[in-house]
Parts: C-alpha cells; structure tokens; sequence
C-alpha cells in the first residue's frame, strides 16, 4: 500500500491551432504544429507535433509521448526532448489527456483500485483517440502507421503499458481501435501495468517490443510487484513483465539503474537542461527503435547501471533545487 500510495502523492478534427508556439527554443529545421484531437466534457485535448524539415515528404515513424504526474498534473510542454526524436527522422508527438486524480486525495487501501482505474483508463482512452487522429491523417502529417511508437513518464508511462495491454487482450476500452493496428513499440520510463486482480498480468496475445527504464528502488511506482487485497488491485513493474516477454520470444530492452528510486520517470533527458544532475539516455531510444521497431531485429537485452557512491535519485537530481530553497526557507524564518 505504501508505494502505491506515495504515487497518488471524443471527436476529431483535422484544423491546425493557429500562431502557436512552443515553450522552449527549437533548433534550426524542426517545426511544431498544434492539433485538437478530441473534445471531451472538460474541454479540446491537444497534440504538438514536431518533425525535422530534412525529412518533410518521407513515411515516418512515430514517438508518441504522454507526460507524467500522477494523473494529477502535467502538461504536454513537459518533453523539450521530444525534438531530438524529430531529428532522429521521426515525428514527435507530445499529447495532453485527462487528469482525473487532479485535486483528490490519496484514496483508502478500499477506494485505490477504483480511483487509480478511472484516471487510467481516462488517459488511456485519450491516448487511443489521439493515436486514431493520428492514423486518420498519416498522409498529410506522413507518418507510418506501422512503426508508431508510445512512450510516457511515469503516470504517462503507466498509461501507455495499459494502452498495449488492454489492446492485445481486446478490453472493451479498445473498442473502436483500427482493426489489425497494433504499435510497434512501447517505451516506459518508471512505469508498469496497473490493473484489477492481484494475479501477474496475462497476455491474451503477444504485445508489441517493450523498453522499460526503471530504478529497482523506486518507491513510487514498483520495480516487480504490490498487490492491494483490500481492492483486489495490483501494479506490476519491469520485473515481472520483462520474464513474461522472454518467454513469449516478444522483444524487449530492460534498463535497470540499481538503488535507483522514480528518478527515471522524468524522459531520456530527465529535467531543464540547466541541472547538471540530467542524464542523457536518448542514444538508448534511439537503439531500441532503430533495431527493434525500424530493423525488426527479435532481441532481448538486459543491462543494469550502477552508479557508485550517489545512485540516481530524485534528492541528487534536486539537491541544488532543495539547498536553494533550504536556505530562502531560513531567510524568511529570520
């Protein structure tokens, strides 16, 4: 209950939003374009699309981004890495989705399951409609459907792995999905699969390639497993899923950084560039789908980081955050 807890801590159309800018400096070449894709009872959901002008008239694969937050918070301006997927020569898009938990408290053992379920399947149903808005408009954006990748953060990250759960074993959530459409890849930093029954997750069908980054110390969202006897609920980490995988020969790369907790969650660059603590793991994205989802190459890879003296933390990456704000506390105490 206590990891679980901590981590509580429509219709389309295609009609670019005009004189919209992105929140960050994008680099010479890369271009954004903001789409609504849905209109739900709390408003228009929107999508950034970025691509690198050096590929502009080519089938692209496509990085799909949801950001983290716990449901709560978060916006789709989280992922200033996003553009480096379109240098990569893929279109990089960064949605937002519906934050259920937002303003709520962390629910009894009794209630987790049915809080947790119902802002999951809000973003997971907001993930599907902008995956099919996607689809419904490759040709104009020139994407490929057939290598459309999902990743996410965290809660995003948690998401998208239930998005390709409930698609390959046909939950009525995915009703309405392309018939035969499948992504071609699913990459999770500090995510699982969360879901009713304490049982580990059954495949009805073999998933698409997975990539999980993940402290095995993370205390937010679990690295193997907590179930919830209360609410007959569970949440299954890298460590459970990744021996499911191997055994059903699916591909997988599985990026553990040991005594590591939800440091991972926040992207392959995971904070402004101005931390000195952000680390870099965009090369490892990038071999992932190069091999995996471009070459099809059917491998399971293993590896494991350990950082000697200071693992990788949410107190190291924030410490200089934390002494500031330390030390302005102490101002105002005096």
């Amino acid at each position: 209950m206590t990891t679980l807890a901590v981590m509580a801590a429509g219709t389309c159309a295609f009609a670019q939003i005009p004189d919209q800018k992105p929140d960050f400096p994008l680099p010479e070449g890369v271009k954004m374009e903001t789409f609504t894709f849905a209109t739900r009872e709390e408003g228009e959901l929107k999508l950034d699309v970025y691509r690198d002008a050096s590929f502009d008239g080519k089938d692209l694969p496509v990085f799909l981004y949801a950001y983290g937050g716990s449901w709560a918070s978060g916006t789709r301006k989280d992922a200033p890495w996003i553009v480096r997927m379109a240098q990569h020569g893929m279109v990089g898009v960064c949605i937002e989705y519906r934050l259920r938990c937002k303003g709520k408290q962390i629910p009894a053992e009794a209630e987790f399951g049915a809080q947790y379920d119902e802002a999951i399947r809000a973003a997971v149903e907001d993930i599907y409609s902008a995956t099919r808005f996607l689809l419904d408009n490759e040709e104009s954006l020139g994407i490929d459907r057939n290598r459309f990748v999902i990743s996410g953060g965290s809660a995003g990250a948690t998401s998208v792995n239930m998005a390709e759960y409930w698609l390959v074993n046909e939950d009525p959530i995915a009703e309405g999905m392309p018939e035969g459409f499948n992504y071609a890849g699913v990459v999770s930093f500090a995510g699982g699969i969360w879901k009713y029954g304490t049982e580990d997750p059954v495949w009805k069908s073999k998933p698409c390639p997975y990539m999980f980054f993940h402290g095995n110390k993370d205390q937010l969202v679990p690295y193997a497993r907590v179930t919830l006897q209360a609410c007959d609920y569970g949440a299954f980490g890298p460590d459970v899923i990744c021996p499911q995988l191997k055994e059903m020969e699916v591909p997988y790369h599985k990026y553990t950084s040991q005594e590591a907790d939800h440091y991972m969650a926040g992207g392959p660059d995971y904070t402004a560039s101005e931390n000195p603590a952000a680390i870099d793991y965009t090369e490892q994205v990038f071999d992932f789908i190069d091999r995996v989802v471009i070459l099809g190459e059917k491998v399971g890879i293993e590896s494991s980081e350990t950082v000697y003296g200071e693992p990788r933390t949410l107190e190291w990456a924030f410490k200089d955050l934390l002494a500031k704000m330390a030390e302005e506390l102490k101002k105002q105490q005096q």
